[in-house]
């Protein structure tokens, strides 16, 4: 084919992005483009905005990069805001474009977007790339699909299997038509106008007072920093610690928008094996990106059922009545229960909270409250820089016992919970 388009979603890197070098060998002028959705900044049912600053900060970092990338051999990279389907017609029809080739998002809207953009006549060329092990690989397992996490990953590790190799592509020349370098898309900046100030309390990986969005920084602090200090050994015993950059890897801030991908993470852990040893916490890491490809999977499996308040049970299930000054007390941090409201605060500041809060503050929302679960997960989707469809609602489906959970559910102990990790007091301090 002489042109397509290249809709980035959430694989906004140019190295191990398969379906993008598909498109490069397949086409003779290649055009990528990002879209934000604006229905994300419009308000959820439960009245606050799907999308939230955090986010949007740290994709125009982001993007700006991507787009320097791109620009640095040859190509450019369109970003837009409005709706997608719309905007994509539009400019295939003003360009004479009938192919887009798009990473694959099993979730209803994402899914619901493929069928307009086909029933628009336009092909439509997608493939699920954001996985540690390909899912042809695994395909005897996904014929029988486990439902319980530990049965999946003992049909994997009976198969001998860590992770699909990462793919390469020359990406010297991307040059494409004059014209669309002189579009407006091709200039036009993500929320220019968006006033944001990054809090230093963050536990987030920081290079000069900034985030780390770019594919060599990422590599480098990995390398250099986590790995070469000898934080990746440590990882099982830390990573349920509450604050500070080293407790745990952070990868998820970058796999959220597929930045770098988890092969190309595995790759860097395998290497580290080969040179000082493999170990309980380099497992621990492979087994946590093993979760994050179940949750995958099991949405490719079961998509129509996991937004429902019920979720995968068979029987209906009357959603509880939402009250909006319970909602408003737990997501805003003012329980009167210290360690959840420190939490909140520090997830509605920074747009991060380690994976042990996150449980705790889900589990007292879902528990406590008695709160519809599907509330919390839009809350956390609206703050949360690394937002997965797959991990949030999988992870909110699990604690509220209405995922995969063989236990029914996990209800937290708070004082407990402080007890272990918070006993000194030292993260309430620093949120309160």
């Amino acid at each position: 084919m002489t042109q397509a388009i290249y809709w980035f979603r959430r694989d906004c890197r140019l190295e191990d992005n398969l379906l993008f070098f598909k498109a490069i060998e397949e086409c003779q002028s290649l055009l990528p483009v990002y879209i934000d959705n604006t229905q994300y900044h419009h308000s959820t049912q439960w009245g606050f905005v799907r999308q939230g600053d955090h986010a949007k900060a740290f994709k125009r970092q982001l993007l700006l990069e991507l787009r320097q990338q791109l620009e640095s051999r040859g190509s450019l990279l369109w970003l837009a805001e409005g709706e997608p389907t719309t905007l994509l017609i539009s400019w295939c029809r003003a360009l004479n474009i009938y192919h887009i080739y798009t990473e694959s998002i099993a979730a209803e809207e994402e899914e619901q977007e493929i069928k307009l953009l086909e029933s628009a006549g336009i092909s439509v060329h997608s493939l699920c790339q954001s996985t540690m092990l390909d899912r042809e690989l695994i395909k005897p397992v996904l014929t029988y699909f486990p439902m319980s996490f530990t049965r999946f990953r003992q049909k994997i590790e009976a198969l001998g299997l860590r992770f699909t190799e990462v793919s390469e592509a020359n990406l010297k020349d991307l040059r494409v038509p004059l014209a669309w370098h002189k579009s407006e898309w091709a200039s036009r900046q993500m929320y220019h106008d968006l006033e944001y100030t990054l809090d230093k309390r963050t536990s987030l990986p920081l290079i000069d007072g900034q985030w780390i969005t770019h594919r060599r920084g990422i590599e480098e602090y990995l390398t250099q920093d986590y790995i070469n200090n000898q934080h990746i050994a440590h990882y099982k015993a830390t990573r349920n610690q509450l604050q500070g950059p080293y407790y745990s890897s952070k990868w998820s801030v970058w796999l959220a928008h597929g930045i770098i991908s988890a092969r190309q993470l595995m790759s860097i852990v395998e290497h580290y094996e080969k040179t000082k040893g493999a170990n309980e916490s380099t497992y621990w890491l492979w087994f946590e990106l093993l979760w994050r490809d179940y949750f995958r999977h099991l949405f490719y499996q079961r998509t129509c059922c996991l937004f429902r308040y019920q979720g995968l049970a068979t029987q209906d299930e009357l959603a509880p009545v939402f009250n909006p000054e319970h909602f408003a007390a737990w997501s805003q941090g003012n329980t009167g229960i210290d360690l959840i409201d420190a939490a909140m605060r520090e997830l509605n500041t920074t747009g991060y909270l380690s994976n042990r809060l996150r449980q705790v503050v889900a589990s007292y929302w879902i528990y406590h409250y008695g709160g519809d679960w599907r509330a919390g997960a839009a809350w956390f989707e609206s703050q949360l820089i690394d937002y997965d469809v797959y991990s949030n609602y999988g992870n909110w489906l699990y604690i509220a016992g209405k995922g995969t959970d063989p236990r029914g559910g996990r209800e937290f102990n708070v004082e407990k919970q402080i007890a272990h990790y918070d006993a000194e007091g030292l993260y309430r301090r620093t949120w309160l």
